[in-house]
Formats: structure tokens, C-alpha cells, sequence
């Protein structure tokens, strides 16, 4: 800043301008009128009041054929002088203006190498959509990039999107916010890039040419294209190619000059093509999506709508069709709407319109795909679960290497690689497919291909489940080594997998479901998630008994016993345990017995009988020793300590959880271990022996760590926070108790959850945090209330105000 740089500033600037203006003068003396229109444009828009820069451009648009458009420039800049100085245009800018206006052959100078004729002005555009909402992102982006025509060269956007995506009502919707900076027209065509047969560039290029006023267009695509350019040069237009084949489809729809600006839609991503700004378009977000019902209903219950938007998984031409439907319903009801959405069988059929369909929209995709690619597409519609990593896709597609189609159908955005390795289809996209596996695969494909990705979950699970519990599963084929490394990996393959396993296990035929429920039991065990198990493992009950197994079927009818337990369940634990003993006991299965005989005095434990649970569990140690199964014995003396203990007898409960302990340590079972050590912590507690209580906790928390068992974890930190409690110790209870919910909240066991969260309110009273300690209670009253537990009724109890009574 200064005197002297402002006034070095003026001086260059003034030698800038004169150069442009020479420049411009030689360009039109050489008939490159063209050439000269858009710069001049940009720097009148920096210089309005110059009226050497309005003459250029003045005269250079005459001389384009474009004498309406001079004419009108010229209003501009008198406009302009007028509002700034108060003073007309100059003697030569006036002159320039009679000259025009009585077609002075004196200005025709060479003539122009383009068009000489007046071009017509094409205004295209089709209409906006009325009920258009959201991608405000992504259409700010758009409006500065298009908002400065010449300004970075020629931008060229490019759209792209699934089916259905509202690729054509964001692109026409941009278009029209910025038609007023390409007054010189603006292009549209629908390509039909989905289309068996998608437009040919060279009949696009001959209807641009006629709207441009050519009748005669060239026969050969590139002279079409040269003309087509030529035409452009210097103007400011906007070409929208929509529904875009391929790169070389567009290739020749292309301007050439600066000023022009282009947006393309694709399904397909067109990597090939240079260009500007590449924006992928997602679904809408539930807000989104509501308003767009909203709009198209002319109001809506916002709960219903919201349903129905989650049907519709967000995405805009189902929302659209959703409204249309819903309108006519009676009291235009969004209730009706997402029940008749609700079953998966006949969502596309409601999504349709006469005019209008999500299925036809995906069809044209599918159709565009090749063989190969059509097969995987259906065949992937079977898997069933939300989204499938690449090995056992190739299972799936029965492919050793299944990346080329998946890549192919991730270009026709028929699927997604949301994470590396890992695929999804939109949900509505997901049940198309299954509809075309239903109708295009015989039924022996399809049942082949289920297996195969059966088999691949099955293989991974028992590998899985041999690294949570290596003594309790079958060893490995020799062609079976597994792909994790160590319990970490394995875990980490089933939160990855679980909501596709348990999908798979809920819709594939038996035994192999029942094979896979069994290989994963260790895990869910380890991790919770115990609603999801519950409704698996009833599953598979029905399906033993319908396939007349009963061993099995008594199997997973303990599985259901110990959830059961988990949720404090006493009714259900006794039923579960009772089915299992007759089942056991009329297939003969000795073996089983014994463990259907220990679980069954859990379930009287439970209850407080304990004289039958004792009774039970010396049935059950007799048994295991006459079977020789070490496990079960040493499952039996663990609850025969459990029993002591709480009939008082710590002594005995200390011994008969050492000889538990030193049967899982002889036979390596490590979950036992750290189990058995847990109960020795609670006998500990019991006994008023709180130092040896924490030391236990601390042992058995440091063996469930080293398992990765979750569910463990969570709940022997609850029980050390009890013991803080029990010790006098809020305290540490407190912290110790809040790091068990972090855990416990990870694994879906809401009743442990409930259970802690009574014990932490406990321990807020016992600090005089009163409200905090109602807080807990109102949340653990919550979950035993759901849950039917009967701890409901002690925790309510809590909550209830104080009285003091005063005896007279």
C-alpha cells in the first residue's frame, strides 16, 4: 500500500487495458470475432465504464452475426454511464450504434470463419421439480463452479448416481439457478443411457445445430462436432447431457471455447472423461425424505412418513412414487402406506405408478449389464444380509476371483464398496435382484449358490470359534486353515459378519444352519448380542424337531435356558431345562443328560430351591464321573460351590471350586477357568473376605481380557463393583460399575446392564447423590420392566418416597 504503489497500480492497469484493447482490435481486423466476445465480457464486467471495451465488444458481436445481442449491449453500456456519471455514451459509441442500426456495410470487415446468420437462442431446460429438497452441499458446489462462465476454462460436471438417485432433477435444478450467466442458450438431451439403444451423438449434434438455427448439418459426426464448436466459440452456453452412456458418447457434445459450461448424468461413472467436478450423489437423508412426502402429499404424520422413508430406503424416485400413492389414499394415510410397503415381497409392486417405477428404473440397469455381470447381480440378490465382503462373494458367485463383477456392477451403480473389501446394495436395489435370482436362476442354482455361501460362512465360523474356545471345537481340516490369526481377527470377522450370519441362519435350509448356529455359539457367548441369538436358536429348535433330530434340538434348547438365565428369566430357565432332560433322556443321550441334569439345578438354584438344585447337581457329578467327562464334572462341582455358598457353607464352596479349578486348568479349559475363578471371588465376597475378593476379580477379569469374551468382562466388573460396594467403597464401586456398562452396552445383555445400573445408583446414594441415584434406578427399572425381569419390583421399591411414621 502507499502513494506509489497505488499509482504504479493505475499506470499498469492502464497499459494492461491498452494492450487488450489492441489485441482486440487486430483480432477482429483478422475476422476472429469470435475469439475476442468472451474476454471482453469479463474485463467490461471489471471496467464498465471504458466505452473502448464496449465498442470492441459491440462491434465484434455485429460482425458474429449477433446483431440483436450488440444492440442490446449497447442499452447496457449507456445504462451504465448514465447511473455512474450522469453522462451519455461518447460521439464514437453513438456513432458505432447508428452504424448497427442501419446495417452500415462500412462494419463488415472479413468475413467471419462461423456462422453469419442471427443464432437463435435454445432455451431447453425442461422444468423444474416441484418438490425437490436437500443436496444443498453439493448444489452450492455447482452454482460457484458454473457461476463464473470463463473463469476457469470450460467446466464440465459430471453426476453421477444409482438409479432412481434424482440425478436429473439435481442436475436440471442447478442448471436453471445459473441459467443467467449462459444468456447465449441452454442445451438439453436425455442420452438414454440405459437404454438397449442410447442416442447417437450424431443426431444430438444435428438437433443442437438446428436449434441453432443450421438446417443443413455436415453428414460425418466430426464435421457435425466442428460446427457444433464453431457455433459455441465465444458464446455463453450451457449444455445439459443427461443419462450418459459412456465417455465416448459424450466426447463430441462437448464446446470447445471457454463460456460454455457442461453437466453430465450417469449411472456410470465415467472414469475416462476429463472434467471438472465429479459429484456422487447418496440418498437423502430421513429429514429429507420426509419433507419430500410432505411436499408431494400436501402434508403427512411425521411418524408414518418416516416409516415409509425407511421403506423407501431414502432414495428419491421411490419417495416420489410413495407420495403419489399415498395421496389417494384415504385421509392420505402414511399409515396405510408403510404397511403395504412393509412386507419385502411386494414393496416394488407398491413403488409402482403408470408412468412411474422404481423396478423399471433398475430394470434398464440390469438389462445394460453383461452376462456375466447380470448373473453375479442376481446372484447376490440371495445372499440376503445387508452387504458381503469379496471372499465370500467369490463363494457366492462361485468365482475364484469375483472382483471384475463386482467392479462392473459398482460402475452401474448397482452396488457399493462402502468399506474396502466389503460390497452393498441399496435395499430396494437388493430386493430387485432377489426378484430377477427368482425368476432368471433355476431353483437348483440358486439352492447351490445359498450352500456355497453357507459352506464359506460355516468354514470361517468354525475357525473362529476354535480360536475363542480351542478345546471345545472340532480341530481343522487339513484344506481348512482359517484365515485370522488370532482371537482378535476372529472377533473382528464376526462383528463384521453378524448381522449377515444371523440373516443366513434365519432363510438357509437345515443342517446347515444348525452347523453354522453351533459354530458360533463361543462367540455370541463371548459377545452378547442375545436378542438376535435368542431368535436364532429358537429357529433352530423348530427346525431339529421338523427334521426329527432331538439331540440337537436339545442342544439349542439349553442355549435358550442360558439366555434365559441371563435375563433373570426363572420361569423360562425351568421350562427350557425341563424340555431338555426328557429330549436327552428318550434319545438316550447319556452325555447329554448329565448336562441337561446340572442345568436343571441351575434353574431350581435360581429359583431358591436350593436342596433340589443341590439334589441335581450330585446327579449330575455322579453322572460325568461315570461318563469320564471332566468338563461336566467340574461344571457340576462349580455349582455345587454355588449352592454352598449361598446355604452359608464357604468352606466347602472354597473347595469345591478348587477341584473345579484344577479340572479346567488340567484339561485347558480356559473359559472355566476364569469362570470358576470368578465364583471363588463371589465365595470370597460372601465370607466378608473383600481383600481376596478384589484379588480374584482381578483374575478372572485379566483371563476374560485375554478371551476377548465381552459379555465376561462385563459382568465380573460388575460383580468387583459390587464387592467395592459390599466393602465400603462407593467409590471405586461407582468407577468400577460405570466401566461396566462401557463394556456391557457393547454386547446387548440388557438384564446385566439393568443389574449394574442398580448397583451404581447404590452406590450414588451412598455418596449423598441422591438424583444420580434416581437416574440409575429409573433406567435399570426400565430394562427389567421390558424385559419381564423380576428385579423390576426391588428396584421400584427404591424409587418410592420415604415416610417416617410418628406413634402416638
Amino acid at each position: 500500500s502507499g502513494p506509489f504503489v497505488e499509482a504504479e497500480r493505475v499506470r499498469l492497469t492502464e497499459q494492461y487495458l491498452g494492450a487488450l484493447e489492441e489485441w482486440a482490435g487486430l483480432a477482429l481486423a483478422l475476422g476472429q470475432h469470435n475469439d475476442v466476445v468472451a474476454d471482453l465480457r469479463d474485463r467490461i464486467a471489471e471496467q464498465p465504464l471504458r466505452e473502448n471495451l464496449w465498442a470492441l465488444l459491440i462491434l465484434a458481436l455485429y460482425r458474429c452475426g449477433r446483431q440483436g445481442e450488440a444492440l442490446a449491449t449497447f442499452e447496457r453500456a449507456r445504462r451504465d454511464l448514465v447511473e455512474a456519471l450522469g453522462v451519455e455514451p461518447g460521439l464514437p459509441l453513438r456513432r458505432l450504434h447508428a452504424q448497427i442500426l442501419n446495417d452500415d456495410p462500412a462494419l463488415g470487415g472479413p468475413a467471419s470463419t462461423v456462422v453469419q446468420a442471427q443464432l437463435p437462442v435454445p432455451a431447453q431446460l425442461p422444468a423444474e421439480v416441484s418438490d425437490f429438497c436437500g443436496r444443498t452441499e453439493e448444489l452450492t458446489t455447482l452454482r460457484q463452479l458454473l457461476g463464473q462462465p470463463g473463469g476457469a476454462g470450460m467446466p464440465v460436471c459430471v453426476v453421477v448416481g444409482t438409479a432412481g438417485i434424482g440425478k436429473t432433477a439435481f442436475a436440471v435444478r442447478v442448471a436453471h439457478q445459473v441459467r443467467s450467466y449462459y444468456h447465449d442458450g441452454q442445451f438439453y438431451v436425455d442420452l438414454r443411457g440405459a437404454d438397449p439403444t442410447p442416442a447417437d451423438p450424431g443426431d444430438v449434434l444435428g438437433a443442437f445445430l438446428r436449434a441453432l438455427g443450421v438446417d443443413q448439418a455436415p453428414s460425418t459426426l466430426e464435421e457435425r462436432a466442428a460446427l457444433y464448436r464453431s457455433a459455441l466459440a465465444g458464446r455463453r452456453t450451457l449444455v445439459v447431457l443427461d443419462n450418459a452412456h459412456s465417455a465416448s458418447q459424450v466426447t463430441h457434445l462437448l464446446p470447445g471455447a471457454p463460456g460454455c459450461a457442461v453437466i453430465i448424468t450417469s449411472r456410470d461413472g465415467l472414469p475416462t472423461l476429463p472434467c471438472t467436478r465429479r459429484i456422487q450423489l447418496d440418498v437423502l437423508s430421513e429429514a429429507e425424505s420426509v419433507e419430500v412426502l410432505e411436499r408431494v402429499v400436501g402434508g403427512a404424520d411425521c411418524a408414518s412418513a418416516a416409516s415409509v422413508a425407511r421403506l423407501c430406503g431414502y432414495l428419491p424416485l421411490a419417495l416420489r412414487i410413495a407420495g403419489a400413492r399415498a395421496r389417494y389414499l384415504p385421509g392420505r394415510s402414511m399409515a396405510v402406506l408403510a404397511k403395504r410397503l412393509a412386507g419385502d415381497d411386494r414393496r416394488l409392486r407398491e413403488l409402482e405408478l403408470p408412468d412411474l417405477s422404481v423396478r423399471s428404473s433398475f430394470e434398464l440397469s440390469y438389462r445394460a449389464l453383461a452376462d456375466d455381470a447380470r448373473r453375479g447381480f442376481r446372484l447376490l440378490g440371495l445372499s440376503g444380509g445387508p452387504d458381503i465382503a469379496v471372499s465370500t462373494a467369490g463363494a457366492l458367485l462361485d468365482a475364484v476371483q469375483p472382483e471384475p463383477v463386482l467392479q462392473h456392477l459398482v460402475h452401474a451403480h448397482l452396488l457399493e464398496e462402502h468399506r474396502t473389501g466389503r460390497y452393498r446394495m441399496h435395499d430396494l436395489i437388493r430386493l430387485y435382484a432377489h426378484e430377477r435370482a427368482l425368476a432368471d436362476e433355476p431353483e437348483p442354482a440358486r439352492a447351490d449358490a445359498v450352500n456355497r455361501l453357507l459352506r464359506a460362512y460355516l468354514s470361517l465360523g468354525r475357525h473362529a470359534g476354535r480360536l475363542v474356545q480351542p478345546d471345545r471345537e472340532d480341530p481343522p481340516t487339513v484344506d481348512d486353515p482359517g484365515p485370522f490369526e488370532d482371537r482378535a481377527g476372529a472377533f473382528e470377522w464376526f462383528e463384521d459378519e453378524r448381522t449377515n450370519l444371523v440373516m443366513a441362519m434365519h432363510t438357509g435350509p437345515w443342517p446347515l444352519v444348525g452347523q453354522l448356529a453351533r459354530a458360533l455359539r463361543w462367540l455370541f457367548r463371548s459377545y452378547g448380542h442375545s436378542d438376535e441369538w435368542q431368535k436364532v436358536n429358537e429357529r433352530m429348535v423348530e427346525l431339529a424337531r421338523a427334521n426329527d433330530e432331538p439331540v440337537p434340538a436339545a442342544d439349542f434348547l439349553e442355549e435358550l435356558g442360558l439366555l434365559c438365565d441371563e435375563r433373570g428369566d426363572l420361569p423360562g430357565l425351568m421350562r427350557r431345562a425341563e424340555e431338555s432332560i426328557v429330549v436327552r433322556r428318550a434319545a438316550g443321550d447319556r452325555k447329554g443328560e448329565t448336562k441337561a441334569l446340572i442345568n436343571l439345578g441351575v434353574a431350581h438354584h435360581r429359583r431358591g430351591a436350593l436342596q433340589d438344585a443341590i439334589r441335581h447337581y450330585l446327579r449330575g457329578l455322579e453322572a460325568a464321573r461315570q461318563l469320564d467327562s471332566p468338563r461336566a464334572e467340574a461344571y457340576a462341582l462349580a455349582n455345587l460351590a454355588a449352592a454352598s455358598r449361598d446355604a452359608g457353607a464357604y468352606d466347602d464352596a472354597t473347595r469345591y471350586t478348587g477341584e473345579a479349578l484344577a479340572i479346567s486348568r488340567a484339561i485347558g479349559d480356559r473359559f472355566g477357568e476364569a469362570s470358576f475363578v470368578e465364583d471363588l471371588a463371589l465365595t470370597h465376597r460372601a465370607a466378608g473376605r473383600f481383600a481376596d475378593a478384589v484379588t480374584a476379580h482381578e483374575e478372572a477379569l485379566t483371563a476374560l481380557r485375554g478371551l476377548n469374551n465381552l459379555a465376561g468382562e462385563g459382568d465380573a466388573l460388575r460383580q468387583l463393583g459390587e464387592t467395592y460396594l459390599a466393602a465400603g467403597d462407593p467409590s471405586s464401586a461407582l468407577t468400577t460399575l460405570k466401566n461396566a456398562l462401557d463394556v456391557l452396552v457393547r454386547t446387548g445383555n440388557h438384564h446385566v446392564q439393568g443389574l449394574t445400573l442398580w448397583q451404581a445408583g447404590l452406590a450414588h446414594r451412598e455418596l449423598g447423590e441422591a438424583e444420580q441415584a434416581r437416574q440409575c434406578w429409573v433406567e435399570a427399572l426400565a430394562v427389567f420392566t421390558e424385559l419381564g425381569a423380576p428385579e423390576a419390583d426391588q428396584v421400584r421399591s427404591l424409587l418410592k418416597p420415604s415416610t417416617v411414621d410418628y406413634p402416638f
